[in-house]
Formats: structure tokens, sequence, C-alpha cells
């Protein structure tokens, strides 16, 4: 397999542990701007020290289109950590988590990346699985609906053009060391304004405090493998590899959680992995 093959499998990991922390901290009582704060100005602390530790950060034009992904990412997440609220994280992750459509499509359309009878197969897929697990879920004590379904939603929108974005920044010019420190300190800025503006206070939340350093580390590794899969690869490709996270946030989420396992639920993760 290719390198940008591998790069997106273990941003795949990393992103199905930060989801179930994300889950952990909002159960916790934290706000979602709260949770969203801590990890991410340390996450941009640890962008900026590989950055320059790497020697290939260098501000070009391209790396504004990275931080309108950090800010298109933070309002993603922030509205995907409201839809666990009231939902499963082995349902609202594996549903979010398939904002890689959105990436491929503009990818397949702006970038005139090739369209194939695979691809088209994993698209069916990937709305069978929305459907085995959110539509089916609807009459289940944990189903994700109403005001969360709405969130999760638009959520999913957001986050897929966000790195349908950040395919354009490294294509652009700028580095993937470039690209990861733009749009993290985008996502840090737009936390400490939405923390100031929605909570009245930089005062980190005690479920925060252990948990934040944690989904920063597994988070900005996974922004930063994305990056480098992005500018060596296809985004049609190598964004759904990484989005297959929610399998691995499901896993958990069974496993730790001890969430229900309903056959529907499982042949939805099987969908989407197809």
């Amino acid at each position: 397999m290719s390198a940008a093959i591998w790069l997106a499998i273990l941003a795949m990991l990393c992103f199905g542990v930060s989801d179930l922390l994300f889950k952990k901290a909002v159960q916790g009582g934290a706000s979602p701007q709260n949770v969203m704060m801590s990890p991410t100005v340390i996450g941009a602390v640890l962008a900026w020290i590989y950055a320059l530790a790497s020697g290939t950060f260098a501000p070009v034009a391209g790396a504004f289109w990275a931080i309108g992904a950090g800010v298109l990412i933070y309002l993603g997440f922030n509205l995907f950590m409201r839809s666990m609220r009231g939902g499963a994280v082995s349902i609202a992750a594996p549903v979010f988590r398939l904002n890689f459509i959105i990436t491929s499509v503009l990818a397949m359309v702006v970038l005139a990346e090739a369209f194939s009878t695979p691809k088209l197969l994993g698209f069916l897929c990937a709305a069978l699985a929305i459907w085995l697990l959110l539509v089916g879920a609807a009459g289940a004590p944990a189903a994700v609906r109403g005001t969360a379904l709405l969130h999760l939603v638009v959520a999913t929108v957001l986050v897929g053009i966000a790195f349908f974005l950040s395919k354009l920044a490294v294509s652009s010019g700028a580095s993937p060391a470039t690209a990861l420190v733009a749009q993290v300190t985008a996502l840090a800025v737009s936390a400490v304004i939405a923390s100031i503006a929605t909570d009245r206070t930089l005062r980190i939340s005690p479920a925060v405090r252990i948990i934040g350093p944690a989904i920063a580390v597994v988070q900005t590794s996974g922004l930063a493998a994305l990056m480098h899969a992005l500018s060596a690869g296809h985004a049609s490709v190598v964004t759904p590899i990484a989005q297959l996270s929610f399998v691995v946030t499901a896993a958990l989420g069974f496993m730790i959680l001890k969430e229900p396992v309903t056959v529907r639920r499982a042949a939805g993760l099987v969908a989407g992995v197809g």
C-alpha cells in the first residue's frame, strides 16, 4: 500500500479514539465549547512545535483554505458533541464520519478526481449505513433524533466541506505542516472566542482537565496524518479511509460504554465499511 493509505489508516485510528473521548467529556457535563477549547489550544501548541521542528513551515496563500477548514471543523465538532448529548456514540459517530461523501463528491467535481464504479458502490454502501444507523434507530431509546438529529446532519456537511478545503490547501502549495498549523490555530481561536461568548469564562471544566490533553494528542496526530495523506493521495480515496474511524468508535462504545449491540447497528457498521 502507498504511504498515503498508511497515513489515512493512522488518521482513522486517531479519530476513532478522539470521538470516544469527546463523548466521555460531554457525558461529564462539560459544554461542547468548553470541551473544544482545551484540546484545540494544546493541539495548536503541538502543531506549531511539529511544524517548526520539521523545518517545512512556510506561510503561503494556500494556507487560507486551511484556516477556513479550521473554522468549519470547530463548528462541525461543536454540533457533533451537541448531537451526542441526545444519542449513542455508536450511532452519532458513524453518521458523522460519513462526511467523506461530501468531501469525495467535491473532490471529483472540483478537482476532477477520477470517478469509478467501486466509488459509486462505496457511496451506496454509505447511504445504506446512514439508513440502518440513523433512520432505523428512530424507535430506540438511545436514538439520535429531534434537535440532536439536525445538529448531526449539519455537522456532517460542515466537516465534509472542511476536509475538502484541507485538500485545497495542500494542493495550493501549503506544506502539510503549514496547513496543519493554520487549521489547528483557527480551531483554537474559534474555540476560545466561542467559550468566552457562550460560557462567559475561560475556566476549564473538571471533566475536560484530564481528557482534554488526551484529545489534543490523538486529534492533532490524526489531523497531521490526514494532511500528509491528502498531500500524497486523492481526497476521494484518502478521506473515506480516515473517516472509517466510526468503526473504531462504535466498537469502543460497545466495549467500554456498554452501548447495546443490535443486528441493525451491526449491519450498519458493515455497510459503512463497505
